[in-house]
């Protein structure tokens, strides 16, 4: 990761998590679950935006 990619967080053992895998990550996890409840379009898109919550 090269230092002008914004970070979602640091592990306690000091790995960077890129914002951009992070959210592409959640994303797809959160769409494939989301077919139980028939939104993972819906699902994707919550993913993608949960490190928007806290702001």
């Amino acid at each position: 990761m090269n230092n002008e990619q914004p970070i979602a967080h640091v592990a306690e053992d000091g790995r960077v998590h890129g914002l951009e895998e992070r959210l592409r990550g959640t994303a797809e996890r959160a769409a494939g679950v989301a077919p139980i409840f028939g939104c993972a379009g819906w699902g994707r898109l919550a993913g993608a935006w949960h490190e928007e919550v806290g702001l």
